[in-house]
């Protein structure tokens, strides 16, 4: 069976009345009664406006006799953040330093309430002190030493002298109905 939705943008946080409408595969014009589940949620039947908040990418089925089930995936328009790092930036590495990352909407320029994270690792809130020390870190391991002929046969070539490949640390603010916004931030220099 063919699905659509009313409408056809879904912003999130907001309720709307969702409509789904099934139809026939091989015959669009027949419309197909059938129960309407959002993320495996019976919610009401076809055709019918169905008040709904989204809050991220969610998925329609619908059920009906005689029919396979069908699916249908809803593109959730996610709001977006401004970030700002309060000092400004450059932020110091392997010291203590306390810093605050505000937090508000494109659109309202209103605070957003979020978590703040550093190399996936929880921090605190946007929008209040924040404590820490940054570190910086690896993303794989050193490069084997080149061995072999031109390359002096003494193991001098990249990674050779095992640091790897160490970058500052990378952050990211998680708020309900935002899109995940990485941080503004810079690092004193290694």
């Amino acid at each position: 069976m063919q699905l659509t939705v009313t409408p056809a943008e879904i912003p999130a946080g907001q309720q709307i009345q969702l409509v789904v409408h099934a139809a026939k595969l091989t015959d669009p014009a027949t419309t197909v009664a059938g129960s309407v589940w959002i993320d495996g949620v019976q919610a009401d039947a076809t055709d019918k406006p169905i008040p709904w908040t989204f809050h991220s990418k969610s998925s329609v089925r619908v059920t009906a006799a005689g029919y396979e089930d069908g699916w249908l995936e809803l593109p959730i328009n996610l709001k977006q953040l401004n970030l700002s790092v309060d000092p400004g930036t450059p932020l110091p590495v392997g010291t203590p330093v306390t810093f605050i990352i505000r937090a508000v909407d494109h659109n309202t320029n209103t605070l957003v309430g979020g978590r703040v994270l550093s190399n996936g690792q929880y921090l605190g809130e946007t929008n209040t002190p924040i404590t820490t020390i940054f570190r910086w870190h690896g993303i794989h391991p050193p490069l084997p030493p080149l061995i072999g002929p031109g390359n002096g046969d003494q193991g001098d070539g990249p990674g050779a002298d095992g640091d790897g490949t160490l970058l500052p640390p990378v952050g990211t603010v998680v708020a309900p109905d935002y899109v995940i916004t990485s941080i503004p931030w810079l690092f004193e220099p290694r």
